[in-house]
């Protein structure tokens, strides 16, 4: 897809320009690019003590599953986290990407009291 630069200040709009944007407004709406967001609770009872050469710690990791026939091969991952305790050290993270799902990984400084909320979005090919 080629980006067509606007016309100068001033300057008439052409023909030719004119083809150019309605080409790449056409490309753009066939675009087979899908977007998927969600948001994982990661229950207190998953989080599992481990040490590190920063201390011990506690992580997580729970597998997201895409609705079937989401994306046509992995997609990319954009991840968060949100804890309530302050001066907590809140890690996100994700492996084993495919085109049906990964799993989500959270580390964490201290022993949750309650489930950590993890946020995710998925972008990637549909065909």
């Amino acid at each position: 897809m080629n980006l067509v630069p606007a016309p100068v200040a001033g300057s008439k709009v052409t023909a030719e320009w004119l083809q150019q944007v309605t080409d790449t407004a056409n490309e753009l709406a066939a675009s087979t690019t899908n977007l998927l967001y969600g948001t994982t609770l990661m229950p207190q009872s998953s989080f599992k003590q481990a040490s590190s050469m920063l201390g011990t710690y506690y992580r997580s990791a729970v597998p997201v599953t895409f609705p079937a026939g989401s994306f046509t091969r992995a997609p990319i991952i954009v991840c968060s986290i949100m804890g309530s305790s302050p001066g907590a050290m809140l890690e996100a993270t994700f492996s084993d990407v495919t085109k049906n799902g990964f799993t989500a990984r959270c580390g964490r400084t201290d022993n949750p009291s309650a489930s950590t909320t993890y946020y995710w979005i998925a972008m990637g090919a549909t065909q």
